[in-house]
């Protein structure tokens, strides 16, 4: 899981998907429970549908400042 958050947020390379946001728009749409959709992973999908189902002008916003989370939890690690 963590190879499809690394592609989508351009870990490796530094080229962040374009379809990002997209993708997101379309796990939350859907109710996809499973995968990583727009570089977040199940826990933050989790999130974000409990919360901020109803609210689809929030997403983006929110979608942004879990991806920060994550990365400085990342970055945390090394």
């Amino acid at each position: 899981m963590n190879h499809a958050r690394d592609i989508c947020n351009g870990t490796n390379d530094g080229v962040v998907c374009p379809m990002r946001s997209l993708c997101l728009t379309q796990a939350m749409v859907n109710c996809e429970r499973n995968g990583v959709w727009g570089g977040l992973g199940q826990h933050e999908l989790g999130f974000m549908r409990k919360k901020y189902r109803h609210h689809p002008e929030k997403w983006q916003r929110v979608h942004s400042l879990l991806l920060a989370i994550a990365d400085a939890k990342e970055k945390a690690r090394d």
